[in-house]
């Protein structure tokens, strides 16, 4: 299992693009920061195959999910502030 994160330059907060060939584990695309929130403005996630998935934040409980995709070649697009 192995993810790949790049960070494009965000005039406001951060985006985030990650890529995964296995995503039957965890995965983490952005760390929590002690007393702040992160405020997620846009998510998008793309997979061509079956299968659930369960998107979480800081490990809380599930965010989005189960969602009908599969485990591998995941796509998550993520736009927004940490305040």
């Amino acid at each position: 299992m192995a993810i790949t994160v790049t960070s494009p330059q965000a005039t406001v907060g951060f985006i985030k693009n990650a890529v995964s060939a296995d995503a039957s584990g965890t995965e983490e695309i952005l760390a929590g920061t002690a007393g702040k929130k992160i405020k997620l403005k846009h998510v998008t996630m793309n997979n061509l195959t079956a299968g659930a998935l369960t998107f979480t934040l800081s490990g809380a409980a599930a965010l989005i999910g189960a969602v009908s995709i599969g485990a591998g070649n995941i796509c998550v697009f993520c736009q927004g502030t940490i305040e």
